[in-house]
């Protein structure tokens, strides 16, 4: 993944990150107290409600999402390392069937996240057996990093799609796994798998990964469900043409400006997708009005939203979103099932457009092809092979988008 799809606070927060974590252990419960800085009490319905979770499915203490997070002075952990026989290394890098148990003076272990798990669990677990799984940080580590560790994944919140995919390819890219893995946990199993089917085309992939310099557009558009469907249509070419296209339309609403693309938030992108201002009469109204009231674009100023609505009328279509690039490809999806008909996708040529041109065949007049203009109209058309074939793939598509439903 391209280092510059990551803003300099995420570049600066991953250095620090990676610098104070420590790694993961086994900690006695009666040892960890609430950092200072969480302010909110016990809840005793979900104490209660974990009790209830905890005794249906056990504990699952080892599991990354019942883990909590910690910060603890480098004196006290070292002592503690020395004390278990356990080396720097060894914390950083076990599986976690072998998580060690280090033992610290009470209150040295301060919990930035996850007191109900902590409570619930002395509640339930024997007390020969009462530890809990820790990750730990230095205790020196700085405000914005401590704010990030008590992210939005340690949240009760169940978190988008679009927000899970922007954390799991960020963490991928910082070869940190455990995070990775943190994140992926939150998946069903189900979400997950179709997740994972995104590597199975590097292209598509690509492409949804350079829409992360807007992250607006993937967390309100991202659904993990839709990839598969999406994906078994082959139109892996125009899958790619389509979030291109879409990335290139946001670009243009606010000049390429990088950090103008960190401004637009999910709600603009709902708001204002499908509209086509450009084009319709009562769409341009209702944009122009939501725009520069600020009611979208809310983090723009005044003189940046009346630039952005002068854009936005420019262009002659709908202003899109990964909802409408999903509803396009079950659009395709019903054509390309009709193109399927002629030519089978396959190992060799896997997608349905390098299946056409793969069965591309040269006519008698070489350097020449019929287009067609209307239903009973054609004219001829001189130009190379490839144009030839691209006309002629091209040419099938919109038979089958006019006679899709006609056709068994």
């Amino acid at each position: 993944m391209d280092r510059s799809l990551l803003t300099d606070t995420e570049l600066q927060l991953t250095r620090e990150r990676n610098l104070k974590y420590r790694g993961t252990a086994k900690v006695y419960i009666n040892q960890i107290v609430a950092h200072p800085s969480i302010s909110r009490g016990l809840d005793p319905k979900n104490v209660e409600r974990l009790c209830k979770v905890f005794s249906r499915d056990r504990c699952r203490r080892l599991g990354v999402r019942n883990h909590v997070t910690a910060i603890v002075s480098r004196q006290h952990l070292e002592m503690a390392l020395t004390s278990a026989g356990v080396s720097t290394v060894a914390l950083m890098t076990n599986p976690p069937d072998q998580y060690p148990l280090l033992d610290f003076p009470v209150g040295q272990v301060q919990c930035l996240h996850g007191q109900h798990h902590l409570k619930a669990a002395e509640e339930l677990l024997p007390p020969s057996d009462q530890w809990w799984t820790v990750d730990l940080y230095l205790d020196d580590i700085s405000s914005d990093l401590q704010a990030a560790l008590v992210d939005k994944y340690l949240n009760e919140k169940v978190p988008s799609d679009g927000e899970v995919y922007l954390k799991v390819r960020q963490y991928q890219y910082e070869g940190n796994a455990r995070f990775e893995e943190r994140w992926m946990a939150r998946l069903t199993a189900n979400k997950a798998k179709r997740f994972r089917q995104l590597t199975s085309r590097v292209d598509v992939r690509a492409a949804f990964d350079r829409l992360r310099i807007i992250p607006a557009l993937l967390l309100q558009g991202m659904k993990f469900g839709s990839i598969p469907r999406a994906l078994a249509t082959n139109c892996y070419e125009e899958m790619v043409h389509g979030l291109g296209s879409l990335l290139e339309s946001w670009s243009y609403y606010v000049r390429g400006d990088r950090a103008k693309m960190l401004k637009v938030d999910p709600h603009t992108v709902e708001t204002l997708q499908g509209l086509a201002p450009s084009v319709s009469v009562k769409d341009a109204k209702v944009v122009k009005g939501l725009v520069l009231s600020g009611e979208v674009f809310s983090k723009f100023t005044s003189s940046e939203r009346k630039a952005i609505w002068k854009r936005l009328k420019r262009r002659r279509n709908i202003i899109p979103s990964l909802y409408t690039f999903f509803q396009n490809m079950w659009y395709l999806e019903a054509c390309a099932n009709c193109m399927k008909r002629l030519v089978n996708p396959c190992q060799r040529y896997p997608s349905v457009k390098s299946a056409f041109l793969g069965a591309f065949q040269m006519g008698p007049n070489n350097d020449d092809c019929l287009i067609q203009s209307s239903e009973m109209d054609f004219r001829h058309q001189r130009g190379p092979q490839s144009i030839r074939a691209e006309f002629g793939y091209r040419q099938l598509w919109l038979y089958a988008m006019r006679h899709y439903p006609q056709i068994p």
